[in-house]
């Protein structure tokens, strides 16, 4: 075949016409996944001259064909590189500073994909360098190369689509209980104030995440799991209008007494009265809570066989 079609020139949109309603707003050329009819990928596009520039490491380290995959517009292509990559890391010399370097490049790409196949793709690539870098002799290298993906990764937890919300959270407690890692990076993220505290997936997704840490990692300042950090976030939490969030805060703060006791009790003081109860009655009942029912209008009634 020819070696070089002008862009504008493949065939590829031709095949995507017919899957798209007519009336569809056209698509930009990027999200075509470049799959043929046959199921077969076509070649990729030469490098542009702006991704020429930064390439070199990566066409050192994986090939010129698998580079211009990771850089093609057609998403597929990007996908079917990112998984090649991640089955290479295993046998890459980590105590190599320039192979670590070449590794982070493939996954600022991967992670930053506007297409979400992509973006799971890389996750399992990321979840491959934690568990390669704390097996190599250059394991905190590799974690500090790898801090950035934290804030990346946190940022995806309000994405709409549980698809990529729930590897996410995988992901970040994948490297929260790696030994090159540890809590304290994923902590700092995940505990820093929402941006819109009304948003209530992305608290939601964090509370969880936390809840499980908190089961599973120590407490203290080493993994920056202490009271004065997760109590204003919890807050946020018990105040949300959503019913999930506060049933999940609740989750949270329950934990934390069990493990400070009656030191969460300055913070709740402008709780409201019902959910400020629980704690003062020494933790809440592992069942139902009265904030099971959506916004009681009254003092909430106890609960139990009294």
């Amino acid at each position: 075949g020819n070696a070089y079609m002008d862009p504008d020139e493949r065939p590829i949109p031709t095949l995507m016409k017919k899957k798209k309603g007519e009336d569809e707003a056209p698509q930009e050329e990027e999200d075509e996944s470049g799959v043929g009819a046959d199921g077969v990928l076509p070649e990729p596009e030469p490098l542009s001259a702006v991704n020429a520039k930064e390439s070199g490491p990566l066409e050192e380290l994986f090939g010129v064909h698998l580079t211009e995959c990771l850089y093609s517009k057609m998403w597929a292509l990007r996908d079917d590189a990112v998984q090649k990559v991640t089955q290479q890391v295993a046998s890459l010399d980590l105590s190599k500073s320039s192979n670590i370097r070449t590794v982070v490049q493939v996954l600022r790409l991967g992670l930053r994909d506007k297409m979400p196949q992509v973006y799971l793709s890389s996750l399992v690539l990321l979840r491959a360098v934690v568990d390669a870098g704390a097996a190599s002799s250059r394991a905190s290298e590799v974690a500090q190369a790898l801090e950035w993906t934290v804030a990346t990764v946190t940022a995806k937890l309000a994405d709409n689509n549980s698809r990529v919300t729930v590897p996410s959270s995988e992901a970040l407690a994948h490297m929260a209980k790696s030994p090159a890692m540890g809590p304290l990076p994923v902590t700092s993220t995940l505990l820093r104030p929402m941006k819109d505290p009304s948003a209530w997936r992305p608290l939601l997704a964090r509370l969880l995440l936390l809840h499980s840490l908190l089961l599973s990692c120590d407490f203290g300042t080493a993994t920056g799991l202490t009271t004065d950090r997760i109590m204003p976030f919890a807050l946020t939490g018990l105040n949300s209008a959503n019913d999930q969030v506060r049933k999940q805060a609740i989750r949270v703060v329950s934990e934390l007494q069990k493990r400070v006791g009656p030191k969460v009790e300055p913070y709740l003081k402008d709780v409201k009265p019902q959910i400020r109860e629980l704690f003062l009655k020494g933790g809440a009942p592992s069942g139902k809570s009265p904030v099971a029912a959506p916004a009681p209008r009254a003092a909430a009634r106890p609960q139990g066989g009294g």
